[in-house]
This record gives C-alpha cells, structure tokens and sequence, in this order.
C-alpha cells in the first residue's frame, strides 16, 4: 500500500469542484459536465464533425479541470 493515494472524486455539480480539490481531491469529475460534454459530442456527431475534432475539444474541457465552464464572465 502507498503512503500517498490518489484521491478521485465524483461530484454532481462543477461548483463542488474547488471545494474538494483543497479538501484533498486530486481529480474531481462533476456528473453535470460529464453528461453536457457527452449530449455535445452526439449532437456534433449529427452534424458530421470529425470525431477527432470532437474528441480533441473533450480532452482539452477534461485537462484543464473543467475551468473553461467554472468561469463567471
């Protein structure tokens, strides 16, 4: 056993995030986003998007944590 787990999180909401992350959390997945990001991958899929496009755009959303929904303008 690791002195040091990694702590994964589900959240429903992405307003929780920050508040698990300084409670320890290394990742935080929010259900709410998860399931946004997944009705727009479908819908751009209708709309013959290159999967690669969309796939690129989700993993970009995903690595930076979800900042570019949190961000009030």
């Amino acid at each position: 056993m690791t002195g040091n787990p990694y702590i994964i999180v589900r959240t429903r909401y992405v307003n929780e995030i920050e508040e698990n992350l300084k409670l320890g959390a290394d990742e935080v997945i929010p259900e709410e986003f998860e399931t946004s990001i997944e009705i727009f991958t479908r819908v751009l899929g209708k709309y013959l998007i290159p999967r690669h496009h969309v796939e690129d755009f989700t993993e970009e959303v995903r690595s930076h944590n979800y900042a570019m929904f949190r961000k009030v303008p």
